[in-house]
Parts: structure tokens; C-alpha cells; sequence
């Protein structure tokens, strides 16, 4: 007690140094699991947490949509593609691949459709075709 009283110990100067160090610690900790919080959801919103099956024939895409009730899981959706293409009248040289795909599918790319029917196109293809959500546009089925 004696050598603490009087200095000789350094209790105060040790004390700082750790607490500094204890700090440092704790500040390290919360920063990196901040970090790996964000990186976690950076990885679910680019899509690397979706699992695709694939078996073709063999899949009900109302069996699959329904695994959207499962807890955990934020939406499901399936997609076939069909063996026609489909050829815009604005593009005749080009034929743009075309796919069923479930309403559940939709919510999972990220896009809300109105109605049951109608087109999904990416932004590249509404670009060349000169359309926006609503437009109807000319088309014809080829085999």
C-alpha cells in the first residue's frame, strides 16, 4: 500500500496504459463487426445468397413460388426458358431469348409488375425498343 501511496508502483501511469489499451480493443471489435455486418448485407442485396435449382422438366413453379412461405426465406420464384424466341418488330435482325417465369420471380429480381401478363425486359432491351413500363409493343413468336 505504501509503494502505491507514494508513487513508486506507477499505479496511475499503468492504469492509463491499460485502459488506453483496453479501449483500442473494444473500438477494433466494434469496427470489425460493423464491417462484417455491412458485408453481410452488401453480399444477401447482390444476390449471392440465392440458391438455384436446376432440373429441367422436373420443377412445379408453384411449388416453387410456395417456398416463399418458409421462414428464412425472403421470395422465391421459377423460370423456364421457352424454346421460341421472340422477335420485336422494331428489331426484325435480332431475336430477344424469352422465359416464363413465376410472379415470385419478378419480386426477386427486384422488379413489381402490375398484372399477371406481360413483358420483363432488361434496360438495354427497352433502350433499343424505345419503350417504358406500360407500352405495348409489336411482336411476333418465331420457332
Amino acid at each position: 500500500m505504501r509503494n502505491i501511496t507514494s508513487g513508486t508502483t506507477r499505479t496511475v501511469v499503468f492504469a492509463t496504459i491499460l485502459s488506453s489499451v483496453l479501449a483500442c480493443l473494444v473500438l477494433a471489435d466494434l469496427t470489425t463487426s460493423e464491417s462484417l455486418v455491412a458485408d453481410a448485407v452488401k453480399f444477401q442485396k447482390s444476390g449471392a445468397s440465392i440458391i438455384t435449382f436446376s432440373a429441367p422438366g422436373r420443377i412445379d413453379g408453384d411449388t416453387c413460388e410456395s417456398l416463399g412461405a418458409v421462414p428464412n426465406v425472403h421470395s422465391s420464384g421459377a423460370i423456364r426458358s421457352l424454346d421460341t424466341g421472340t422477335k420485336a418488330s422494331a428489331l426484325p435482325s435480332s431475336t430477344i431469348p424469352s422465359f416464363e417465369v413465376t410472379a415470385g420471380f419478378s419480386e426477386l429480381m427486384g422488379t413489381k409488375s402490375s398484372s399477371a401478363s406481360g413483358a420483363i425486359i432488361s434496360d438495354a432491351v427497352a433502350d433499343a425498343l424505345g419503350v417504358s413500363p406500360g407500352t405495348k409493343f409489336k411482336q411476333r413468336t418465331i420457332g
